[in-house]
């Protein structure tokens, strides 16, 4: 799939997300000001949520592999007038271009087992760019069956899932799971 025909699907499936987006960011809690952190921020729609969402004293860094994608991100910011409330880097979730204790919060977004060299590795770098007493969120996207009593929807949903990310099956070859580990902490906060 070409970073053209990607950007496209991420914009045209976000309202799909959006809603499920913002009640996450409700339970979160996030400290309303202060600095947080998006990793694997691809064209920006959740970081630009946050920012709506937390006081104008908020700045939220976007990172992303991508810099074709992080342009489109930028231009997301810029149309909704979040100039100096959200910003961009290129860099990779395995090595974030940051110092250690720098944000009071990160999240990353259907990103979690994307590591392309350790599946333990960006939750290390979250966990050292992040204060002390800080939280660590990662959301995931899961195939299970969420339309109880419409088999038939939940299959077509699942088919359109796996066009939108045909590197699935290269990624179980490689040992990369979307199952948490043995012992894996649901939630937790960086001490």
């Amino acid at each position: 799939m070409s970073t053209a025909d990607y950007i496209e699907k991420l914009r045209v499936t976000f309202p799909l997300r959006e809603p499920v987006l913002r009640e996450i960011i409700q339970l979160l809690h996030f400290p309303p000001a202060g600095r947080g952190l998006d990793v694997g921020c691809g064209i920006g729609q959740p970081a630009v949520l946050l920012a709506e969402h937390l006081d104008p004293g908020a700045v939220i860094t976007g990172v992303d592999i991508s810099d074709d994608i992080l342009v489109r991100a930028r231009d997301l910011a810029k149309g909704h007038t979040l100039a100096g409330r959200v910003e961009f880097r290129q860099g990779s979730m395995d090595r974030l271009p940051f110092d250690e204790n720098v944000f009071d919060w990160a999240w990353s977004v259907d990103c979690a087992g994307y590591s392309p060299h350790s599946r333990n590795k960006a939750t290390q770098e979250m966990t050292r760019v992040v204060k002390p007493g800080g939280r660590i969120a990662m959301v995931a996207w899961s195939s299970q069956q969420f339309l109880a009593g419409h088999p038939r929807l939940e299959a077509r949903l699942n088919a359109t899932t796996a066009g939108f990310a045909p590197f699935h099956q290269g990624m179980i070859r490689n040992g990369i799971s979307f199952k948490p580990p043995a012992g894996c902490v649901t939630a937790a906060s960086v001490t």
